[in-house]
């Protein structure tokens, strides 16, 4: 990833109708094998010759490196306008910051995680919660991922680590639904 995000760095700094290049989705959210790299290269103005340039480089990129990119483009001024805007203030990692626009904004992107143990009997419950939070001195999945609880049958877990704790919940064969939030941190 090293490597991709260096060559990239490069489309940045080469192509002046290039505003930035942001890296989201499986790949930045440790899926253990994603199957592609989606990008969204984000250009200052519709310059469409430009465009096909930049998109073309990046694709030659992703073939240099047998990396499968998956690369999309917007304008700037449409930006706001994109479903996948929010998606990038979660998930996205700039490659002209070379650093998460989560922190660029000063927040904590989470999943808050609802479950409910109901399909569990009492040992399995008590075996969950040492799975979950550990036990002498066994780290437990919140260790693991940094999850935070945050009342019964909640928890906070870090946008980039969800994917485990899915597997972990999948494990378990939790009911449990999650929601994306975004928390500003302490100034």
């Amino acid at each position: 990833m090293k490597e991709l995000t260096s060559q990239l760095k490069k489309i940045c700094d080469k192509k002046g109708i290039v505003y930035d290049i942001v890296i989201f989705g499986s790949a930045v959210k440790e899926k253990p094998i994603p199957k592609d790299i989606d990008i969204i290269v984000i250009f200052w103005h519709e310059d469409y010759p430009a465009i096909e340039s930049a998109i073309y480089d990046i694709r030659n990129i992703g073939k240099e490196l047998n990396k499968n990119l998956h690369v999309e483009y917007i304008a700037l001024e449409n930006l706001f306008k994109e479903p996948v805007f929010l998606s990038l203030i979660h998930e996205g990692y700039s490659i002209r910051e070379d650093r998460p626009i989560r922190d660029m904004l000063n927040t904590e992107s989470c999943m808050l995680v609802t479950y409910n143990l109901k399909n569990l009997d009492q040992s399995e419950k008590t075996l969950f919660n040492f799975a979950m939070k550990g036990r002498g001195d066994k780290r437990g999945i919140f260790q693991e991922v940094g999850a935070k609880a945050v009342g019964r049958g909640s928890v906070l877990v870090p946008i980039d680590k969800f994917e485990r704790f899915r597997e972990f919940l999948d494990y378990w064969e939790i009911d449990y639904m999650a929601k994306r939030v975004m928390i500003l941190k302490a100034v």
